[in-house]
């Protein structure tokens, strides 16, 4: 399945616009329990399921790489962001960059269809809520509380 497919319907047609005008690829689209899981457990994020908008169906987030990838040429990906936002404009759809972020998240843009608090990312999650087996969670609370300690 085409990546770009199960995001929300502005996020696909703000990036086949972008496509037009910058060679990118779709990294992340929806994230699945078991996706959500493994990238929390990698650090590629701090939310856990299902509170990430990768979690929504669709997805009100997606993760897209400029090609070719350069994970450090922030330069480079702050001139994607300003196209990526004048489509927007043009197309009049209102987007979210985590590049705008206090902790920078380049490739990630979102959309906001309904009104929501933000997710508390002080609050503590339990191993439910994370859906870990026994032998995980030691591992992502240290995780965890190495994150909010550095």
């Amino acid at each position: 399945m085409n990546r770009l497919s199960t995001c929300h319907p502005d996020l696909q047609k703000l990036f086949n616009e972008v496509i037009k005008h910058v060679d990118c690829s779709i990294i992340c689209g929806h994230r699945t329990l078991e996706e959500q899981k493994a990238a929390f457990m990698a650090g590629a994020t701090f939310l856990v399921w299902p509170r990430s908008r990768h979690n929504k169906n669709p997805s009100e987030a997606v993760d897209v790489g400029i090609v070719p990838l350069a994970w450090g040429d922030v330069e480079r990906w702050k001139q994607f962001a300003v196209v990526v936002k004048e489509c927007a404009t043009r197309l009049g759809i209102t987007v979210h960059h985590g590049g705008d972020w206090k902790m920078r998240d380049y490739p990630h843009w979102e959309v906001r269809p309904e009104k929501k608090e933000a997710p508390d990312m002080n609050a503590r999650a339990s191993a439910k809520e994370l859906c870990l087996d026994a032998a995980t969670v030691p591992r992502a609370v240290e995780r965890v509380e190495y994150k909010r300690t550095n």
